[in-house]
């Protein structure tokens, strides 16, 4: 997948982590973190949205890696409640040592 994201193919990338998801193949941080930053390429706030919800399904929102693209993503498309909504509902102790 990253040859993808590196290549500019940002849209079969997504695809391919949609598929990912709906074949219930392990999805790792790294790859939602450059799924989330494709989405701001893209600007497709449905599709950052989905993906957030992949996170939390995964175990990953509390990532202190994912959850920076998730705020970042949510800045860069102007989306100010959502910022708030992910910040308050990240767990302090848990950005501090979450770090699987």
């Amino acid at each position: 997948m990253s040859q993808l994201y590196q290549s500019g193919d940002r849209w079969t990338a997504i695809k391919c982590l949609l598929d990912m998801n709906l074949s219930n193949v392990k999805i790792y941080k790294v790859t939602f973190i450059m799924s989330l930053a494709t989405v701001v390429q893209i600007g497709n706030l449905k599709l950052g949205e989905q993906i957030h919800g992949m996170t939390i399904k995964s175990g990953f929102d509390i990532n202190i890696n994912v959850f920076s693209c998730l705020i970042n993503m949510y800045l860069k498309m102007d989306c100010l409640r959502l910022v708030k909504i992910v910040f308050f509902n990240m767990n302090k102790t848990d950005l501090f040592h979450g770090s699987r």
